[in-house]
This record gives structure tokens, sequence and C-alpha cells, in this order.
């Protein structure tokens, strides 16, 4: 068999889902910040743009991706990317979680669904919020 050239091993994040097909934006409370990275950005007005191309990974933990948990789940791993990325402050993690379940509440979302996510990813969301995406390679 010929060998197939490559440009090398692939390198690529785990856990990845879903792409926004166009550009987006949520107005959020975190005011008087701004934070930028790669497709994600945070205006002074709270303005959160979330550029075509990005890509999230859903409603996390013991919960299923639902019509109501989509645009709440990209505004939320959109905020908790930004922390990752230490472009935003970690004292932003509660006001990111509250967003979760209201955006989510105001998309139809049951709203004890909304409480019980908010709560666990409050309590379990840190790690996510302060942990940089590792670069898995294949072969």
């Amino acid at each position: 068999m010929a060998s197939i050239k490559t440009s090398g091993p692939l390198k690529y994040y785990d856990g990845l889902k879903y792409e926004t097909a166009e550009d987006f934006w949520c107005q959020t409370p975190i005011l008087g910040v701004s934070a930028s990275r790669d497709k994600v950005r945070l205006f002074t007005d709270g303005i959160l743009h979330i550029r075509a191309g990005f890509t999230w990974n859903g409603a996390s933990g013991p919960t299923v991706d639902t019509k109501t948990s989509q645009r709440t789940s990209l505004v939320h791993d959109a905020l908790y990317f930004l922390m990752s990325e230490g472009v935003l402050s970690q004292h932003f993690r509660p006001i990111a979680d509250q967003l979760l379940e209201d955006l989510g509440q105001q998309d139809g979302m049951f709203s004890w669904r909304g409480v019980v996510w908010r709560k666990f990813v409050n309590w379990f969301g840190g790690p996510a919020a302060r942990h940089k995406r590792k670069v898995l390679t294949a072969p």
C-alpha cells in the first residue's frame, strides 16, 4: 500500500459536538469588562458575541440536550471558555450560572430543570471554568 501523505498527527479537542452556523449574540449582565479569545468576545456593554464556527458540547452533567437547552448551553460554554482561557475572571462564574438558568427558562425549559442545572454547574463546574482544554493527538 502506498503511503498517504498528511500534515502530521491529528490534533483535536475532545467533548465538542455542536458548531454555530452563524454569528450569535446575547446580552449578559457582565458590564464594564472586555474579554476576547478565538470566536468569542465579551464587550463592555455586556454583549457576548459568538462567531460562526464556535464549537461547544451542549448540556453537560446528568442532563440531555433539548431545544430549550441549546442557546443557554452555548452562552454558558462561551463564558466558561473565556474563563478557562484566563481572559475573564472566575468572579463571573455565578453570573454565568444564573444566566444559564434564566435563558433556559426563557426558552421554555421547565423551571425545576433550570434550577437544578444551575446548582449542579455551580457545585461542579469550577474545573471546567479553570481548565484549559487538553489537546489530544492521534496516532
